[in-house]
């Protein structure tokens, strides 16, 4: 008896595969077509490399860039199935870079050649003494260091540990009225970065693309705040509105219809202890903000006999600075640490060198911040920032670009 069923069920089986193969087959060629027409969207996009020089006694808060970052979030909105399809078009993005060597910081931004227009006139806007160049992509350096045997490296990505609705720490926890209280979050990588050595190398890279104000993660901070005040709402089912249109139907001679409110539960926001207020605020600021979709990495290179561990555990250690509801929280990618195997692979560093240096958006690894958050990460140098390493704007100019558009 049991043989006949397991002959069945394999007969079964035998019988269905030429649906199945087809339907396999055919998904296999899918996916292989749609990776390809991306590779080729992707290959003939043209990449503009701008470095942007400020002067060294800006006045300017993190505030700027924030305005900055709002600007540009109409860069692009999500491609529709029929570009997908027909050109492989992926939602644009741009990358901004904070690179040290040799004790002096450089910023960058990377930008497709038509959207090079808006970058630098939202710069501009905000940032009138600044000077923005076409120049070289440094990382073309890059191969020579990490197929040298005298090099090792270090990189990784960093994630946010909790929901993306949860927020950071912003620049506005380290400003105070009483300019001396004033803190940058970014002095603590600029004072690494004025220690390097002329073999060492830091970069922090910044993905960003504009992210849908209409997508989970909002509904989820929505939820969240539910969830702390107590006011879930038990939707109607179908039968329930069912059962008052009968019940108005059967009254309709007598009564105007009476329809039964969806039943909510008791508000318990003024019991809220101001722990939760503040965590409700944050989290409603978060969610009515413009946001990006993120993706955040760092990459140390030093020589291998000399490899300063304390300049990496220094970097990570800034990031920490911005806890707060939520906490920004590390993956490895590759690294020369005690804990590490000493020996690294040449595939492993290629790797590396590809995430670094092709700077390809993420399909589906990344996380959300908002407008005030990005700016709080990447700003350009206030005066509170001492250290004699930033790559200023030794002269001042006139003014942006004559005919340059401005937003």
């Amino acid at each position: 008896m049991n043989f006949s069923v397991y002959s069945s069920i394999l007969s079964l089986f035998v019988k269905s595969l030429w649906i199945v193969i087809p339907l396999v087959l055919f998904y296999i060629a899918l996916d292989f077509y749609l990776r390809n027409k991306k590779l080729e969207y992707l290959k003939n996009i043209s990449w503009k490399f701008l470095e942007v020089k400020i002067p060294v006694d800006i006045s300017r808060s993190a505030k700027a860039m924030e305005e900055v970052f709002s600007a540009l979030h109409i860069i692009s909105s999500k491609p529709n199935f029929w570009d997908k399809f027909t050109k492989g078009k992926v939602a644009d993005w741009l990358v901004f870079e904070i690179f040290g060597r040799g004790g002096e910081i450089h910023f960058y931004v990377r930008c497709q050649e038509k959207h090079r227009n808006l970058v630098e006139a939202s710069i501009y806007a905000h940032y009138p003494e600044a000077e923005v160049k076409e120049v070289e992509d440094y990382t073309e350096s890059f191969s020579s260091l990490f197929s040298s045997q005298y090099y090792d490296l270090y990189a990784a990505e960093f994630k946010l540990e909790k929901e993306n609705a949860y927020p950071i720490k912003t620049y506005s926890y380290f400003e105070d009225k009483e300019e001396e209280k004033n803190i940058d979050p970014l002095s603590s990588i600029a004072e690494v970065i004025s220690n390097l050595k002329s073999d060492e190398t830091i970069l922090i890279q910044l993905l960003i693309r504009p992210a849908d104000k209409n997508k989970e993660w909002v509904k989820k901070g929505e939820e969240i705040i539910s969830e702390i005040i107590g006011t879930k709402i038990k939707k109607k089912n179908t039968f329930g509105h069912l059962s008052d249109f009968l019940g108005n139907l059967a009254r309709a001679p007598f009564s105007p219809p009476v329809w039964t409110e969806e039943e909510k539960k008791e508000s318990k926001y003024g019991s809220l202890t101001s722990g939760q207020k503040n965590m409700i605020e944050a989290i409603e600021t978060k969610i009515s903000k413009l946001a990006y979709e993120v993706s955040l990495r760092f990459l140390y290179i030093d020589n291998k006999d000399e490899f300063t561990e304390r300049n990496v555990t220094s970097v990570l250690g800034a990031f920490r600075q911005y806890s707060s509801y939520n906490i920004f929280k590390k993956k490895d990618l590759i690294g020369k640490y005690k804990f590490f195997k000493e020996k690294k692979t040449m595939i492993d560093k290629e790797k590396v060198y590809s995430i670094f240096i092709k700077r390809i958006f993420p399909d589906d690894d990344f996380f959300i911040l908002d407008t005030e958050e990005l700016a709080t990460i990447y700003h350009y140098p206030t005066i509170l920032i001492k250290a004699p390493l930033v790559r200023e704007k030794k002269a001042k100019r006139g003014g942006p670009p004559l005919g340059l558009p401005m937003v």
